[in-house]
């Protein structure tokens, strides 16, 4: 019950950008980690769904669209037993071209082949009327 005087609690929902940690932070991957252009670590610990495999055998083609959003199709190397293979796997965008440590390889460079943008599907969102919904794209 509402005392005389008191305000309504603010309930509009809050929609995380992609970029955002998920709330209480992963340890793995404090925001400094996460926001880092130097350690070596942050795509493999920071990129949520890197063991995601977004490579279509059945067209040869790296699939952003295989990713969640905010991530794209990464594709780089890991050396096992003295071979290089291909690896590919869902990384933040933000670490697309850029150059970091997976498992056990130093400096590998992590690229994204799909020159295609993820599309994500259309969200509605209110508008100042709040029986008639828009219709806006999802960010990139």
């Amino acid at each position: 019950m509402k005392l005389p005087g008191e305000e309504e609690p603010d309930t509009t929902p809050v929609t995380p950008t992609p970029t955002d940690p998920v709330t209480p932070e992963d340890p793995n991957c404090p925001s400094y980690k996460r926001d880092s252009t130097t350690d070596p670590k942050r795509q493999q610990d920071c990129s949520p769904a890197i063991a995601t495999r977004c490579y279509d055998n059945s067209a040869g083609l790296y699939r952003n669209s295989r990713c969640p959003a905010g991530s794209a199709c990464g594709q780089w190397t890991q050396t096992i037993g003295g071979s290089a293979y291909y690896i590919n796997g869902c990384i933040l965008n933000q670490y697309c071209d850029t150059n970091g440590d997976y498992n056990t390889d130093l400096n590998v460079e992590f690229k994204c082949p799909d020159p295609n943008p993820r599309i994500d599907a259309p969200t509605t969102t209110p508008t100042t009327d709040p029986t008639t919904p828009t219709t806006t794209p999802a960010g990139p």
